[in-house]
């Protein structure tokens, strides 16, 4: 009896350490940008890490209309261009935020996957924004 006692707490202890989040950054988590990093999240933190994606996708949202305003500004060669990737980007920031409802309801064989996926869709994301950014910028200087 004891032996069961035993090992069903040390499973216990062995399941509530595999729920918890840790706060190690990922390598693709290292580039900068306006948010901040993404944690690594394992199953038991899906409703934070859906929290930190939909802030950090707020913020995103924001940077995008303040590009928006910087466009309409550049010249009429620049505008068009940048119009339609801004569009583009707006579209990517859309899919993802359908794509953070499907994380909530995530299952544990799913998250995994999901979870990668949704943080590649975020760094692709960023990674549009900062390079239509630049782009903006070096064609709006004096």
């Amino acid at each position: 009896m004891k032996n069961i006692l035993l090992i069903t707490s040390l499973l216990a202890v062995a399941f509530a350490l595999g729920c918890q989040s840790s706060t190690k950054k990922t390598a693709s988590q290292t580039d900068g940008g306006a948010v901040g990093p993404i944690r690594e999240y394992n199953f038991g933190g899906k409703n934070s890490f859906v929290m930190e994606m939909r802030t950090q996708l707020i913020e995103l949202n924001r940077g995008l209309d303040d590009l928006s305003v910087k466009i309409d500004k550049s010249s009429e060669a620049t505008q068009g261009d940048a119009k339609l990737k801004l569009d583009m980007l707006r579209e990517k920031v859309k899919q993802l935020d359908k794509q953070l409802d499907e994380d909530s309801n995530a299952t544990l064989p799913t998250w995994n996957v999901m979870k990668t996926d949704t943080e590649a869709n975020f760094s692709e994301l960023k990674a549009g924004i900062a390079e239509l950014t630049k782009t903006v910028n070096m064609t709006s200087a004096p």
